[in-house]
C-alpha cells in the first residue's frame, strides 16, 4: 500500500511536468480487417472491395483495400458532445473523389449520415483528416456511430486511425492515452509509462487524473512481470543446456538464484520448481516430494503452479508407491 500511495503521489506532481506538443494516433497496421463495404449504399454504383497484400506498396503494414462504395468500421458507442477524429492515406493515380462519413444510429435504428470531410485522392500516398462532434438529436440519441471511408468512383485506402474523445476530456490527454495503450500492447511498456505521464500532465478532471494513475500502475505491474517472464526465461535456457551436458549443479546453481527473489513470486516459485526438477534428475525424490510440497502450500502461488507441483508430487509418490497419497495429491488437481 505506501508503495502504491507513493507512485501516486509521485505521478501527481508529474502534472506540473514540461509537456510535448500533439502527438500522432498510429493507423491501424490490420487494416481492412474489421472493415466491411457497405451492402446497400450507394444502390446505383458498381460496389467493389479488394484486399491488395502487397506490403511493398501499401502505406503501413502488409495489405491495403481498393473500394468503390462505402467502407464502414466496427461500431462506436458515443454521447453528445463525443468527439470522433479521424485520418487515413489515401491514393489513385486519376484523383478520384473521396470522402469520410459517420453513420449515426439511436437504439439499434439508422438516423442520419454526416460528412465529416471530403478530398481527392492523389496520385502518391498522402494523409487525409477531419474530425466531427457529436450532436445533441434529442429525444432520439444518437449513441452508436460507424466511420465510413468512401469513394463513389474507386481509391486505394490504407492506415486509418480513429481517436473517440468523450466530452469533458482533454483530447491531448486522450491522444496520449490511446497511444499508450497501444505500446502496451506491443509490450513496449517503458514507452506507455511515459506516454501515460504525458496524459497525465494535459488532464484536467480530477475524476480522469485518477483513472490514468490507476493505468499506470497497472502498467507498472505489467513490466515488473514482464521482465520477471524474461528473467526467468533466461535461465531456463541457459540451465536446460547445463542439464544436457549433465551438469546439474551448474543448473541447480542457477535455479537457486531465482529461488532467491522472494520479492517476486513468479520468480521465486520457478526457481523452487527447478530446484526440484534437478533433485529428481539425481534420484533425491524425497527431496524434491519436499519441495514440491511445499510449494504447493503457498498461499502467492498461481493456480497453474499449483497444479503443476501437485502433479509433480502426485507422480513421484506413486513412483514411491505410495498410492494413497498420490491419488490424493490428483484430487486436488481436479478441485
Amino acid at each position: 500500500m505506501k508503495i502504491r500511495t507513493c507512485l501516486a503521489m509521485s505521478l501527481l506532481f508529474l502534472i506540473a511536468t514540461i509537456v510535448t506538443g500533439e502527438i500522432q494516433i498510429p493507423g491501424s497496421i490490420d487494416f481492412p480487417d474489421g472493415w466491411r463495404l457497405n451492402g446497400s449504399y450507394p444502390r446505383d454504383i458498381e460496389r467493389k472491395f479488394l484486399v491488395i497484400a502487397d506490403k511493398t506498396t501499401a502505406y503501413k503494414g502488409d495489405k491495403y483495400a481498393f473500394v468503390r462504395g462505402h467502407l464502414i468500421s466496427k461500431e462506436i458507442r458515443v454521447n453528445s458532445g463525443d468527439t470522433i477524429e479521424i485520418s487515413f492515406f489515401v491514393k489513385d493515380p486519376a484523383l478520384k473523389d473521396i470522402g469520410c462519413y459517420l453513420y449515426a444510429y439511436s437504439s439499434g435504428r439508422f438516423l442520419k449520415t454526416y460528412t465529416v470531410f471530403t478530398s481527392k485522392s492523389t496520385s502518391e500516398w498522402s494523409q487525409v483528416s477531419g474530425k466531427i462532434q457529436i450532436p445533441d438529436t434529442s429525444p432520439d440519441r444518437i449513441d452508436v456511430v460507424t466511420v465510413v471511408m468512401a469513394s463513389n468512383t474507386g481509391a486505394y485506402f490504407d492506415y486509418p486511425a480513429i481517436l473517440h474523445i468523450p466530452a469533458g476530456r482533454n483530447a491531448e490527454s486522450v491522444r496520449y492515452e490511446a497511444v499508450a495503450d497501444i505500446k502496451v500492447k506491443e509490450g513496449d511498456y517503458k514507452s506507455a509509462m511515459d506516454l501515460m505521464q504525458q496524459a497525465l500532465a494535459y488532464e484536467t478532471s480530477e475524476v480522469e487524473k485518477r483513472k490514468i494513475i490507476s493505468k499506470i500502475e497497472e502498467i507498472s505491474e505489467k513490466k515488473k512481470h514482464f521482465k520477471s517472464c524474461q528473467k526467468i526465461a533466461e535461465v531456463l535456457s541457459e540451465a536446460g543446456t547445463y542439464i544436457k551436458k549433465g551438469n546439474y549443479k551448474k543448473a541447480e546453481s542457477l535455479y537457486q538464484q531465482l529461488a532467491g527473489d522472494k520479492e517476486t513470486p513468479e520468480v521465486y516459485f520457478s526457481g523452487l520448481c527447478g530446484v526440484g526438477g534437478i533433485k529428481e534428475l539425481r534420484g533425491d525424490v524425497k527431496g524434491a516430494l519436499k519441495i514440491y510440497e511445499s510449494v504447493a502450500g503457498e498461499p502467492n502461488i498461481s493456480t497453474d503452479g499449483k497444479i503443476y507441483v501437485l502433479f509433480q508430487a502426485a507422480q513421484l509418490y506413486e513412483l514411491e508407491k505410495k498410492y494413497p497419497i498420490a491419488r490424493e495429491r490428483y484430487k486436488q488437481i481436479i478441485n
